[in-house]
């Protein structure tokens, strides 16, 4: 294995949490480079994808960045972070998409890298919140810094039913 380190490219957004639709991003990531062979697959895919979450009514917010939300015009894949509340997981039609959603659709969608980020629910304990809140701040530090450590912006799509988290 080389220790050479990959190229970075230049984010698409500023720092912070961008709320956008799915025709924003394909605007800003897709139809601002026609010379990209790449981006209308992987927007297709993460078209796709948000479509299955949205049938099981998945409500939540899903992060979407990797090098889809850079300037590179061939990027590799999009990575998406699903924010949840965990009381989804007790309706079995919703319980089968996030699994789905976790385990098998980066085999259908390999453009496509999912994760998954549980918030704060009413009952939780006080462990459970603190653990949960970390998550997410691993989850937002880890999409939200580039490589060279400068903060970058997320696309926020919001799905059904959800708030901004």
């Amino acid at each position: 294995m080389s220790g050479i380190a990959k190229p970075e490219f230049a984010p698409l957004l500023a720092a912070g949490m961008h709320l956008m639709s799915l025709d924003d991003i394909e605007a800003l990531c897709v139809s601002a480079f026609p010379q990209s062979m790449a981006r209308g697959p992987i927007m297709a895919q993460l078209r796709t994808v948000v479509a299955a979450l949205a049938s099981a009514k998945i409500s939540g917010s899903l992060w979407v960045d990797g090098s889809f939300l850079t300037k590179k015009i061939e990027p590799g894949d999009v990575d998406l972070c699903l924010c949840i509340r965990a009381e989804q997981l007790l309706c079995p039609k919703k319980e089968n998409a996030l699994h789905w959603f976790r385990h098998s659709a980066h085999a259908l969608f390999p453009l496509c890298h999912p994760n998954l980020c549980f918030i704060a629910s009413p009952g939780m304990s006080d462990l459970e919140k603190k653990n949960v809140l970390e998550n997410w701040k691993y989850w937002r530090t880890w999409l939200g810094t580039a490589r060279s450590k400068d903060p970058k912006g997320i696309a926020v799509v919001r799905m059904t039913g959800s708030r901004w988290p």
